[in-house]
């Protein structure tokens, strides 16, 4: 739930997200469902996607916690 960010993923499927807030979020990829991730105090996280996505990455705030920049 929340604000949504997204990220669109690199030619090998890898993404990141760089300035969060430390906290719980919700990682989103098209055709999964949701995963809950935690952000550590370094504010970023990043991955690789599987085959078969449409290379779109969405993050949200899980509840009680905000995206903001910092």
């Amino acid at each position: 739930g929340g604000i949504a960010i997204q990220v669109k993923t690199g030619a090998d499927g890898t993404y990141k997200f760089t300035r969060l807030a430390p906290g719980t979020y919700d990682l989103a990829t098209a055709g999964q469902p949701p995963q809950l991730v935690i952000v550590g105090s370094d504010g970023t996280l990043g991955g690789k996607l599987m085959k078969g996505t449409d290379g779109v990455v969405k993050l949200s705030c899980a509840t009680g916690n905000h995206i903001k920049a910092k």
